[in-house]
């Protein structure tokens, strides 16, 4: 289908195949980079945003260990104790703000793994209920202890102390879990980092690798089309460099031409080839039956030819048939010369053809002179005049040969003639 595919449909579907190509290439990379642009905003979103929030409330957290150590050494001063108990109070309601952000954005995530979410709902949901219990039995423990007590009272300092101890331990459990949740957080976010890097490095080897095919289909495509339509044109310029050389005897398969402009052209040569060799082989039959076989009847049939071709095959039947028609004429005119009529009008003829009626001419002119000469050697002779002699230098050759033979004739009676005509003389005087 190809190889039969018009030149303009061949580089269609060359640039087709090409764009395609392209716009595949292009394709991939809009879409993986819009991938990867979506990755990276759903990680702002996601991933970095609840780790934000996790170190923004690991400051509130350290905040609510440090009122606890400056309410245990401000027992007596109950102002600065509600003051931090206030305080504390905000730190809480903060923390449970951070806490509702990454629990809702965690249920925002959708490329999390839902373990992982589950996992991190638990902690979130641990979390609040430590920083709550931190709140409520430590820092509220200790506020009411040192309200009820007296400033250096040993039960209320031991009390005091039971809360910051049992708050310690409730810190720990608080670190741990957020240790948890910052830890999940940090490899949600390296994975996530991981997958957009991943894709990145997967895009660009795809799009090198794409692009190297692409570079390869093209050069195929272009060698293939090319091959395509200079091949055939190579074999019609050889085809016509043998032609112009004189090699008619030209071997091209007829039977693998394609049907393209190319397949069109090297018909159309070898049309032409068939057409010149007809004409040569016309024109070699033509010289042998009107030189060997004499037929100077024989003409080529022009109808087989069309146009040009039919006008230069006419105009060399028209070679013969000029000459022949001017023999024809000449020889009319020597046939009458042959009748003995010496006064006919020959035709003159173009060009260097003049030759021919000049040398008719000519003949008839010596025959002419002859004749004249003859007669005038007749009538001179009837008249008993034979001392005539024809002046035999105003002819060359044979004719100057008949011309020494009549002088001869002439010679030859009118020596004993004139001894005769002498020795009658003598006996006439004697008598």
């Amino acid at each position: 289908m190809l190889k039969n595919m018009k030149i303009k449909g061949k580089l269609a579907l060359g640039f087709g195949v090409l764009v395609l190509i392209t716009i595949f290439i292009a394709g991939f990379g809009i879409v993986n980079m819009n991938t990867n642009n979506t990755n990276v905003t759903l990680l702002q979103e996601h991933p970095i945003t609840r780790y934000n929030n996790l170190a923004l409330m690991n400051t509130e957290i350290m905040d609510l260990r440090r009122l606890v150590s400056v309410m245990a050494f401000r027992l007596g001063d109950m102002q600065t104790l509600a003051g931090l108990r206030n305080e504390a109070l905000q730190i809480r309601a903060q923390i449970d703000n951070y806490l509702n952000a990454n629990e809702a954005n965690l249920l925002a995530d959708m490329q999390i793994d839902q373990d992982r979410r589950s996992e991190a709902k638990a902690d979130i949901a641990h979390l609040r209920h430590l920083v709550a219990r931190y709140a409520d039995e430590v820092i509220e423990g200790m506020f009411i202890a040192a309200s009820e007590g007296i400033v250096g009272d040993p039960v209320s300092r031991n009390r005091v102390e039971m809360y910051f101890g049992a708050g310690a331990t409730l810190y720990d459990e608080i670190a741990e879990t957020f240790t948890r949740l910052m830890s999940a957080a940090q490899i949600t976010m390296d994975n996530r980092y991981e997958e957009i890097n991943v894709t990145t490095t997967s895009t660009m080897v795809a799009m090198i690798g794409l692009t190297i095919i692409g570079v390869i289909a093209c050069v195929l495509i272009a060698l293939l089309i090319a091959n395509g339509i200079t091949k055939p044109i190579r074999r019609v310029v050889a085809a016509l460099s043998d032609v112009t050389d004189g090699n008619l005897n030209v071997n091209i398969d007829k039977s693998n031409i394609s049907n393209d402009e190319t397949g069109i052209l090297t018909r159309d040569v070898l049309k032409l080839i068939d057409v010149l060799k007809a004409m040569v082989d016309d024109l070699i039959k033509l010289d042998h039956q009107y030189n060997t076989v004499g037929d100077i009847d024989y003409r080529i049939d022009s109808s087989i030819y069309q146009n040009s071709f039919k006008d230069m095959v006419d105009g060399v039947n028209n070679i013969p048939s000029n000459i022949v028609r001017d023999v024809l004429i000449l020889l009319d005119a020597l046939d009458e010369v042959n009748n003995g009529n010496f006064d006919l009008e020959i035709k003159d003829l173009p060009g260097k053809k003049m030759v021919l009626p000049n040398a008719v001419r000519a003949t008839i002119k010596n025959l002419k002179g002859v004749n004249s000469e003859v007669e005038q050697m007749i009538h001179a002779a009837v008249n008993g005049d034979f001392s005539i002699n024809i002046d035999e230098s105003k002819y060359s050759g044979d004719w100057q040969k008949i011309m020494v033979g009549l002088n001869q004739v002439i010679h030859a009676v009118y020596v004993p003639m004139a001894e005769i005509e002498k020795t009658a003389s003598v006996i006439y005087r004697r008598l």
